[in-house]
């Protein structure tokens, strides 16, 4: 299930085909948090998680974003600067309650559904 899509200006290459269009498959889950810890482990940054995120570290938002969207690590390294308001504004609303670049508490609808975002309908329940 996915929970918003987030559609690219400028398409990236996973797995060799390009892909303008990424995902959030869930919200945020140890596994995320835990890919955020190896990032700044592996570039040696001595920074709790809410320091990475809310100071707006862009590898570790690669790196959250990635985890949430399912992609192979480093994907994100070959996105296109115009497509970083889209990806901080699609995964926001699911990473608890604070906007991972700004710090900014989302709020309490859905999703926003501005440029580039698009929340995926769930059935009823």
């Amino acid at each position: 299930m996915e929970l918003a899509t987030i559609r690219l200006q400028h398409p990236i290459e996973v797995g060799g085909a390009p892909k303008s269009v990424l995902h959030v498959r869930h919200a945020l889950r140890m596994g995320d948090l835990a890919a955020v810890q190896r990032y700044a482990r592996r570039h040696r940054l001595d920074a709790d998680l809410s320091s990475l995120l809310g100071d707006g570290d862009l590898g570790a938002l690669a790196a959250l974003a990635e985890s949430l969207c399912d992609l192979p690590p480093g994907s994100l390294d070959q996105m296109h600067p115009d497509d970083l308001s889209a990806l901080v504004e699609g995964i926001s609303p699911f990473c608890g309650t604070a906007s991972p670049a700004t710090g900014a508490t989302p709020s309490a609808s859905s999703p926003s559904s501005g440029d580039g975002v698009r929340p995926t309908s769930s059935p009823s329940r």
